[in-house]
């Protein structure tokens, strides 16, 4: 976890050893320390040492990582899993570009412990350099505040991802789940971000009003009412919906994502695709591509699952986040197109290799050019802002720069079928 001391209290603890009449020469100042607070610390007076590190000879001679920020990011670095010591991340992935190669030499022995080389059998080649788009900074406060929620929350697992808009950088991607110890940690080969797919929740129902709106075969009326609270649609038990919070009986199509209303979504759903219900997982895909993103890492992927839409409730479901099964970074990548008024750039771990002393940048592939029309995704913009000043993410409304999003829960029971949405 992270350390109890603050900056002030090193600081005075730093000074009080110097004041002694035989100050120590290395002092332990605490461990697990946060890499934002740790460059607050650099800025004390008289602070002049970097990171320090000790390293046992013997790890030296086996090669091993040595691993400055010790566990922040991962699974983005790369971990070893296997008897073939395998690595994935960004050390998997780039691995072409970052071994090089080991030369041999012909040697002869001089005497005990000197050999003399005569004779180069292979060349030695240096490995290549890469730039990973992670800032550090944004990084250590994604897995403090990931932990501390995680903490707050009694959970086993979760993540955090930071993508930059026009560039699809990842500055950000914390993956952390309970280790046999009980301390949150990234796991190796467990890039939840990337690799977990799970029941997106209300967080889908953006999805699919940008795929409606987006339709070519319908017009769709942003004016229209939608029913809410509570509706059934057709004549059995499993076609009755209903709220779990208060909402009143009509609302608007951007209230049905304001306030995260099922009835609502699955209204809009059934009043424009009853009748032809996989042509909307077909105006999902458009928007949405649920297909592996072949990241640059070397972790699983998935793509989309989707239920059978046939069946009423699972369509019904599926209009407001179940009955579908993504992955965070898929999900990320959708909300990235709104932003970016629907330009959908694949997210990017390395901006730039260098190989014997050329630098190639790299630039993310675009997923969609235009996944949905500028003006849908201006609407949803200003949908999503709505969403934290007046509805259901009002608790982090009060900042000075602002927040648009969508919140989104997915309740799945101890048979591991989903029940319906908060």
């Amino acid at each position: 976890g992270a350390p109890s001391k603050s900056v002030k209290a090193i600081k005075e603890k730093l000074l009080a050893e110097r004041a002694v009449e035989k100050p120590k020469q290395c002092m332990l100042i605490a461990r697990n320390f946060p890499y934002t607070k740790w460059l607050e610390l650099r800025q004390v007076t008289g602070w002049r040492r970097g990171i320090v590190e000790q390293v046992d000879d013997k790890d030296v001679r086996h090669h091993m990582r040595i691993r400055i920020y010790d566990n922040l990011g991962g699974n983005v670095v790369g971990m070893s899993y296997g008897l073939e010591e395998r690595y994935t991340g960004l050390e998997g992935y780039y691995d072409s570009i970052l071994r090089g190669q080991d030369g041999i030499f012909e040697c002869r022995r001089l005497t005990r412990g000197t050999w003399l080389p005569e004779r180069v059998v292979t060349q030695k080649i240096d490995g290549g350099n890469i730039t990973s788009t992670i800032d550090t900074r944004y990084q250590d406060i994604a897995e403090q505040a990931l932990r501390d929620a995680l903490t707050q929350r009694n959970a086993s697992q979760g993540c955090v991802v930071l993508m930059e808009t026009a560039t699809g950088y990842v500055k950000a991607c914390s993956n952390l789940a309970l280790d046999s110890t009980g301390h949150f940690r990234e796991l190796a080969d467990k890039n939840i971000a990337c690799s977990d797919r799970r029941q997106p929740g209300s967080t889908f129902k953006t999805v699919v009003l940008a795929a409606i709106m987006n339709s070519d075969s319908i017009k769709m009326d942003t004016s229209i009412l939608l029913r809410a609270r509570v509706k059934r649609f057709d004549n059995t038990p499993q076609g009755e919906l209903t709220d779990e919070h208060a909402i009143g009986d009509t609302i608007t199509v951007a209230d049905a994502i304001i306030h995260s209303s099922n009835v609502a979504m699955a209204d809009l759903g059934w009043k424009y695709y009853r009748k032809e219900r996989n042509a909307l997982s077909h105006e999902v895909s458009k928007v949405f591509p649920g297909q592996i993103l072949n990241i640059d890492l070397r972790t699983p992927e998935s793509k989309q699952r989707i239920n059978n839409l046939r069946y009423t409730r699972d369509f019904l479901n599926f209009c407001f986040g179940y009955g579908t099964a993504v992955s965070p970074m898929q999900l990320l990548t959708f909300y990235n197109a709104i932003a970016n008024n629907g330009r959908m750039v694949k997210p990017l771990f390395c901006q730039s290799y260098e190989v014997d002393g050329k630098t190639t940048e790299i630039n993310a592939p675009v997923v969609l050019e235009q996944g949905m029309s500028r003006e849908t995704a201006q609407y949803l913009q200003r949908t999503l802002r709505r969403v934290v000043t007046e509805g259901t993410a009002t608790s982090i409304k009060n900042t000075s720069y602002g927040i648009a999003g969508k919140t989104g829960t997915a309740k799945i029971n101890a048979t591991g079928y989903s029940a319906n949405d908060a």
